[in-house]
């Protein structure tokens, strides 16, 4: 399994932890299904208005944890541009997100 499978795999889980909560982000996980979950990530990275419904619905349930740009700076930076990175670290850091 290559490094961007398990990424994938990582960002479908988002979903799944997600619906724990009773919140089912059901057009990230089309996304991901669509696009694969390193595509995904790219494209939500790059929009410009990152305060999605789902950002913001995991920031009112204090669970930022679960964001794409939480997994990917705590656990997938590697896979990523430097450019991405700090802009997923920016979202976080706005909304007030501890690092680990």
């Amino acid at each position: 399994m290559t490094e961007k499978d398990k990424f994938h795999k990582d960002m479908k889980n988002i979903y799944f932890q997600c619906s724990r909560l009773n919140y089912e982000p059901k057009i990230f996980l089309g996304m991901v299904n669509n696009y694969g979950g390193f595509e995904a990530a790219k494209r939500l990275i790059a929009q410009k208005d990152y305060m999605t419904y789902g950002f913001a619905t995991l920031w009112e349930k204090n669970r930022l944890d679960l964001t794409m740009e939480a997994l990917i700076v705590e656990k997938w930076s590697h896979l990523f541009s430097p450019k991405e990175l700090d802009e997923c670290k920016k979202r976080l850091s706005e909304v007030g997100y501890t690092f680990q």
